[in-house]
């Protein structure tokens, strides 16, 4: 968990590597946790997706 608070530190000040591997990392357990409680794969896809916009679009507002 240690990992994933540093390369939160790090996208928020704006590294994109460090984003790409908290989405990678992140993706399938949330895929997964949407999945089962929407049991749709495409609405489970995209609310993953806008899951991770919106925290990219955060991290760049928040200083």
């Amino acid at each position: 968990m240690t990992d994933s608070f540093s390369l939160l530190r790090r996208a928020k000040q704006g590294d994109q590597q460090a984003f790409a591997k908290l989405y990678e990392t992140l993706f399938t357990p949330l895929y997964r946790y949407v999945f089962m409680e929407t049991r749709h794969r495409e609405t489970a896809e995209d609310i993953t997706q806008t899951v991770f916009v919106k925290a990219w679009q955060h991290l760049q507002k928040s200083d």
